[in-house]
């Protein structure tokens, strides 16, 4: 708590961290003040629709790698292979949501490098891979990245 007895610890209706909304808007700085304020559970607090800050990280097209970094710097190891409600990896989100066509994001090459082979080659309950995805979004260098990896 603060002089003015802030509980930084809190959620929205939704579900959501000052955490999420930090990083939802791509503010570097506060999460890292909020990182240092919050406790592990809430670092780590999923949504009502099982979203992570990282997740709303990830799925800013602005967001630099760093954020991920630093989120990934103070959250639980395993929530790199979190699934969501939908049965959606980190992975999933970032290729429905980030439309890039020229060469594979490092936020991708990230969050794969780190994540398990099981969570890798999870389907979500459409049954979608992220093979799939990329396929289906035409990103073919995607589609290399993961056949080579």
């Amino acid at each position: 708590m603060n002089k003015f007895d802030l509980d930084y610890n809190s959620c929205d209706n939704e579900g959501n961290t000052y955490l999420h909304n930090a990083a939802s808007a791509g503010m570097e700085d506060v999460c890292k003040l909020l990182l240092h304020t919050m406790s592990n559970e809430f670092i780590n607090k999923q949504n009502n629709k099982g979203l992570t800050a990282l997740h709303y990280a990830l799925l800013r097209d602005d967001t630099e790698l760093e954020i991920c970094k630093i989120l990934l710097s103070k959250m639980s190891p395993e929530i790199i292979n979190i699934i969501d409600e939908e049965g959606n990896t980190l992975l999933h989100y970032l290729l429905k949501t980030n439309r890039w066509f020229d060469d594979v994001p490092e936020k991708f090459k990230f969050i794969f490098n780190k994540m398990n082979k099981e969570t890798i080659n999870s389907t979500n309950k459409k049954g979608e891979s992220i093979l799939h995805l990329a396929i289906d979004g035409r990103y073919t260098k995607v589609v290399e990245f993961i056949i080579n990896n």
